[in-house]
């Protein structure tokens, strides 16, 4: 009994290491399937597979010659991807706007991937989205959706967390799962070579002032201000950058226009818009004034790099959103199948044609500032230099002392998270004593904090908010 017993346990170990062994041929001889990422043909599975861009595919002449759910593509078996983008602006017509900025990384990455089909959904608020990511879901059977505003990032969780199966790009959101990533850019290096070219671009003005049309006190919109001073700073360490408050994304055009008069009366001869997209009001507003002394008075707009279109004689340029590349490559990876669910926060390149941010200097309509070009592609290489965020790089004090635990020591770098959550302005941020009175004296800005009323009476006598930042 004690020999039977032995036998056949032999018998199972000899049946086990066939199987393995069959197993193991078996591994072997299937290769990748079409899309799968390969290093040469020999990795990728079937009749005629290739190995081409890093991906498998096969020659063909239609849907036919591919195995399902690949498609004839280009004479090239490729799995198709479909992603549907959502817009809390009208995209459609649109000249300018942060809506419009994805909407043309849209059409790049549409252009770039010929595997690639996208639908969009405009103008949506929080009450339409739901509905509309249903569909996208279902009716349109999207693989990836584009959520492109923080407006609608709790609805798009939601609907992540329900259709396992489907992937989710969020815009600023850091907050990742097994589906859903998150992606932004650092676009206050982009304001950073914004306040270069507008320190350099004092030497067309008298004043040599500079005022800066604020939103919405939120950390981003902090960090921006602090990086445009920063690099304007680097040109003229005493430049000081005057700060109003709209308390708004987008005011209606009678506020912005009294912004405009308010900075301009207390002797600003360069304006920065930063208070949504709004680039046709102040540009058309801007070249209503001029200065104390009868010269022009300058601006710089924001998000789109065409907005001197507006105002060629006048606009200094805009740091501006370019969504393709990096849409491009996340498209790819999620295709490819490589794709993680992180939080992707890119960074500017010296090439603008590969940078998600940058900024646009309006060489045709002002032709003395050619002359900034050069100081403004060295400030890219300086910013990224050794691979790092050098945006941010101390020596930094804070214009209030009791906003920030003391300054930032020469070398150290603030640290991405006190960036996204930054709510003090460095030395040099500046805003009137009286903020009711547009001329009265110049004081260390804070920021806002709960203590006063944004904008000032004198610009909107309805305002009743007291924002703070925190």
């Amino acid at each position: 009994m004690s020999h039977y017993k032995t036998l056949v346990a032999a018998g199972f170990a000899g049946l086990s290491a066939l199987l393995a062994a069959c197993s193991f041929v078996l591994d072997a001889e299937v290769g990748k399937g079409i899309g799968e990422p390969c290093s040469s043909a020999s990795d990728c599975n079937g009749e005629g597979a290739i190995c081409e861009a890093g991906k498998c595919s096969a020659p063909c002449q239609s849907d036919g010659d591919c195995p399902l759910p690949s498609r004839c593509i280009t004479q090239r078996c490729q799995k198709p991807l479909k992603a549907a983008f959502f817009y809390d602006g009208q995209v459609s017509n649109a000249t300018t706007g942060f809506a419009l900025t994805h909407e043309k990384g849209r059409q790049d990455a549409a252009s770039r991937l010929p595997w690639l089909s996208t639908i969009t959904s405009e103008s949506n608020t929080t009450d339409s989205i739901g509905a509309e990511l249903d569909r996208a879901l279902t009716a349109e059977d999207a693989d990836v959706l584009v959520v492109t505003t923080t407006r609608f990032s709790a609805q798009a969780r939601e609907k992540a967390a329900a259709n396992p199966g489907k992937k989710f790009l969020l815009f600023n959101t850091n907050q990742t799962t097994a589906n859903q990533g998150g992606y932004f850019a650092r676009y206050y290096q982009a304001w950073y070579l914004a306040g270069v070219a507008a320190a350099q671009a004092t030497e067309l003005t008298t004043s040599k002032q500079i005022g800066y049309l604020g939103a919405l006190p939120v950390p981003e919109v902090v960090a921006q201000f602090n990086a445009f001073l920063l690099g304007a700073r680097s040109v003229n360490p005493q430049q000081k950058v005057e700060i109003v408050w709209a308390n708004s994304f987008v005011p209606s055009e009678d506020v912005q226009k009294k912004m405009v008069d308010y900075l301009v009366e207390g002797g600003n001869e360069i304006l920065v818009n930063r208070m949504g997209a709004r680039n046709e009001v102040f540009f058309k507003h801007l070249l209503t004034k001029k200065s104390a002394t009868g010269g022009l008075v300058y601006g710089i707009g924001l998000d789109n790099p065409d907005v001197c279109k507006f105002a060629q004689n006048i606009c200094i340029g805009a740091p501006y959103w370019n969504w393709g590349p990096l849409y491009t490559r996340l498209l790819d990876s999620i295709q490819q199948g490589t794709w993680q669910p992180s939080f992707v926060l890119d960074s500017i390149q010296v090439d603008p044609s590969n940078s998600t941010v940058h900024f646009a200097l309006n060489t045709d309509g002002i032709g003395a500032l050619s002359s900034i070009k050069e100081p403004l592609a060295k400030k890219v290489g300086e910013l990224i230099a050794g691979g790092m965020d050098n945006t941010f790089l101390g020596p930094i004090c804070p214009s209030q002392a009791d906003q920030r635990n003391g300054c930032v020591d020469a070398g150290a770098r603030v640290a991405d998270e006190e960036i996204l959550s930054m709510c003090w302005f460095a030395e040099g941020a500046v805003q009137r004593q009286d903020i009711e009175v547009s001329t009265s004296t110049l004081v260390p800005a804070r920021v806002p904090d709960g203590a006063l009323v944004w904008p000032p009476k004198v610009i909107d006598p309805n305002a009743l908010d007291k924002p703070s930042c925190q």
